[in-house]
């Protein structure tokens, strides 16, 4: 969804289209779109940063999505109350924000993960998502200068 906060363009409604036989829209007709600003994207996932990532399934007792807009998405499958299971991917939602410069796409999207609420009760009690992993990774110095690794995420999970 990022391509399309950046394009206007929507990827997978191209491909329909084509499989369709209906051909390019006339704004990939006319070549490449315009793009404009920056978009970023996090997945939230039911998983423990703490414990290598490890899936954690639940009952998401609470959860609350922070408000949609024209510069921010959740993209999400699950509603207060659903079940997370251990027999799928632990993915509970994409949250995609944009802006006009990268700073700016950042700091929106930490504001959207500041106002989601995601209380998950496993079987032996709370479990843990990476909400707070998340905004630790936005908010830090080599994140905001693009400066990061490959080994970033896993020096990040440890350091408490």
């Amino acid at each position: 969804m990022s391509w399309v906060m950046c394009t206007g363009v929507d990827l997978v409604e191209e491909q329909l289209r084509i499989a369709a036989g209906d051909g390019w829209s006339s704004t990939l007709a006319q070549g490449s779109p315009a793009r404009r600003g920056h978009s970023i994207e996090v997945r939230l996932y039911a998983e423990d940063p703490a414990k290598s990532f490890a899936p954690q399934p639940g009952k998401l007792a609470k959860l609350v999505w922070p408000e949609a807009g024209a510069d921010l998405r959740v993209e999400t499958g699950f509603r207060e109350g659903d079940t997370v299971t251990p027999f799928y991917d632990p993915l509970l939602a994409k949250i995609v924000a944009h802006g006009p410069v990268r700073d700016v796409a950042i700091d929106r999207l930490d504001h959207a993960l500041a106002m989601t609420e995601v209380e998950l009760l496993g079987p032996k009690g709370p479990a843990q998502t990476n909400l707070a992993f998340l905004r630790k990774v936005l908010q830090s110095g080599p994140f905001r200068a693009g400066t990061y690794d490959t080994h970033f995420a896993e020096a990040l999970a440890k350091d408490k």
